[in-house]
């Protein structure tokens, strides 16, 4: 369609992860159109897909990939640094199990 955004077909391919995830957009719905998202795993990364449906047909408002996506579903939770020993046996098990 003319004037449309140019939204890939990794949108579609969000939407038909078995594990997507569809939440409600309070922010940005209006009382006569209600917005949403789709969160998806899509291309080895998260698909963030913004839509709405109007008149019967789904429109893809927008899309993201990458780091910022990811970091917008995480819980955020208060953190408590701790120092701790380790024997010299135990930081070598680490670091060969981190390869």
């Amino acid at each position: 369609m003319p004037g449309s955004p140019p939204f890939s077909i990794d949108a579609q391919g969000a939407s038909l992860d078995k594990r997507r995830i569809l939440a409600d957009d309070h922010q940005h719905s209006v009382a006569k159109e209600k917005r949403h998202y789709c969160f998806g795993s899509h291309g080895g990364g998260i698909m963030t897909v913004r839509f709405t449906y109007r008149d019967g047909v789904i429109r893809i408002l927008g899309q993201a990939t990458g780091p910022r996506v990811s970091k917008k579903l995480v819980v955020k939770e208060e953190v408590e640094k701790v120092t701790i020993s380790l024997s010299k046996r135990s930081v070598e098990f680490f670091k060969f199990e981190e390869r």
